[in-house]
């Protein structure tokens, strides 16, 4: 693990560290939509209504990362919770909202 690692385990990890995302007695929701943008960036939207916006650089160092050619072809899986590339790369929906930079509000339909 890297020092960059290492200090963002031990943040997450220390008392009172505050998620941007949903607190952890609260339902995270299923992915229902996934944009991705430029490179390490993505755009989801939850069932929940929110939409998050995320870098996922932090992953760069794993080996099946996707390669920017590879970046735009990502699926969400059947049950709606995870992230996958062509490369075989998956990423939770609880690490993408964990790692969002910007969270949006849905306008409710009817």
């Amino acid at each position: 693990m890297g020092k960059k690692e290492k200090s963002r385990t031990k943040k997450s990890m220390a008392k009172g560290y505050k998620r941007k995302g949903d607190t952890m007695d609260s339902p995270t929701g299923l992915i229902t939509k996934a944009t991705p943008l430029k490179y390490n960036k993505i755009v989801i939207e939850t069932s929940l209504g929110k939409r998050y916006f995320s870098d996922l650089s932090f992953f760069q160092k794993v080996h099946c990362y996707p390669i920017i050619e590879e970046w735009k072809n990502v699926s969400i899986d059947s049950y709606g919770l995870d992230l996958i590339w062509s490369s075989r790369f998956e990423v939770h929906i609880t690490q993408i909202i964990d790692h969002a930079y910007k969270i949006e509000e849905l306008k409710q339909v009817g």
